[in-house]
């Protein structure tokens, strides 16, 4: 299905999002198992190598799998092996799941592909990282309900342990621009979870919403590290759109509503991720919040085939200074009504307004702020800044 991108700048940034967009990512070869027999997991240590640490599966001659090995998770460390606890048992091991909603979505879920049509009951192993009490909580721990994997099955691995042995599915998502996806076994995974959420009695008590706008104005780190989405949430809500906040909904709740609205609009980052529970009759609109193109997303568009329209809103003074989704250069976050985003608005035949002078300003000060790039003295440095930003 086409990518709609007529509403994003004419940049080098739209034209690579539109050449990933019309790449083919889909593999059609069977995901499978790596077996280590007699095998030990090496819990996650914190390191700056990887975002979510060093660790994983380590064989009999004490090598590191490189099956649970990927860009955020895994790499050895000197560890007691002697002292291993050992579990007489076969299991299923998953490297990593991290407290982080897109990264799970996509990641994890992405390795239970066996759960559907061939589990042979064993416990599932993982290292964690960000889990309170060692344990996986809330939507997390919902959405393995809904897959059909018990709490009880889960085994956090928070020191050295042995087994007999260690079974590691292969993921059929790839989420960076090397790897590829099984769309047919992500998908599965991603179904039964949908089909259980509303055949649950959580969602028959709710109403559907025909447009909803999902905001990030009340999550903690949008709120130190992203400025401007007020300005546009106040305008979506002014034509008649929901504002949700998804952080404080269930994942019952979230998929109910992306199964059931004819129109979800966002920010780009983790939110439209949930494009993989929306109805046949959804269509999603993505409010770039940086110029950096968003693979994950990409791919997930053209898996799920939703109709998807790109909205530039990034402050194009960033552009200059690229923000990725994550990582060292994760923000700061501007967004605004841009010209882009009017001429969206006016072609549905809604209302828009551009923001005046001094919401402008509060901006480019909280901007200021946050970066730490530029320190301003007084109010005429601002207005000086301003004017040649008005400029470009």
């Amino acid at each position: 299905m086409k990518l709609n991108t007529e509403y994003m700048f004419e940049n080098q940034w739209t034209k690579l999002t539109e050449q990933i967009a019309d790449t083919d990512y889909s593999n059609t070869e069977e995901p499978y198992f790596t077996v280590v027999e007699s095998g030990t997991i090496l819990p996650s240590k914190p390191s700056n190598l990887k975002t979510w640490g060093l660790g994983g599966a380590v064989d009999s001659d004490g090598n590191l799998v490189e099956a649970c090995v990927g860009r955020s998770f895994g790499g050895y460390y000197e560890a007691d092996m002697a002292h291993a606890l050992r579990i007489h048992e076969t299991v299923y091991y998953v490297p990593v799941v991290p407290r982080h909603w897109g990264h799970f979505l996509v990641d994890v879920l992405s390795r239970l592909w066996f759960v559907v049509d061939q589990d042979e009951g064993y416990r599932i192993a993982f290292c964690g990282e960000g889990w309170p009490e060692d344990r996986i909580t809330g939507n997390y721990l919902q959405a393995l309900t809904y897959l059909g994997v018990e709490e009880e099955r889960l085994l956090f691995v928070d020191q050295v342990m042995r087994f007999d042995r260690i079974i590691i599915p292969s993921a059929t998502f790839g989420a960076s621009d090397e790897k590829t996806y099984q769309s047919f076994r992500y998908q599965k995974v991603i179904n039964r979870i949908t089909q259980s959420a509303m055949a649950s009695s959580e969602v028959t008590m709710l109403n559907p919403i025909k447009r909803i706008y999902f905001t990030r104005t009340g999550f903690y780190r949008a709120k130190v590290n992203e400025i401007g989405e007020k300005e546009i949430e106040r305008m979506f809500q002014k034509n008649g759109y929901t504002i949700i906040s998804p952080e404080k909904k269930s994942l019952s709740e979230q998929i109910f509503y992306f199964q059931t609205a004819e129109e979800v609009v966002s920010l780009s980052g983790t939110i439209p991720h949930n494009i993989v529970f929306a109805g046949e009759n959804t269509q999603l609109i993505i409010l770039n919040r940086t110029c950096v193109p968003n693979y994950t997303q990409l791919k997930l568009n053209q898996m799920f085939h939703i109709p998807v329209t790109y909205v530039d809103c990034y402050s194009k003074w960033t552009e200059q200074h690229p923000r990725t989704y994550g990582g060292k250069d994760g923000g700061p976050i501007w967004v605004e009504v841009t010209e882009e985003l009017m001429r969206f608005m006016k072609d549905r035949g809604l209302f828009c307004e551009e923001p005046g002078t001094i919401v402008h300003l509060k901006n480019i000060v909280e901007f200021l702020k946050i970066s730490g790039r530029i320190r301003m003295r007084n109010n005429q440095a601002i207005v000086t800044f301003y004017r040649k930003l008005r400029e470009q």
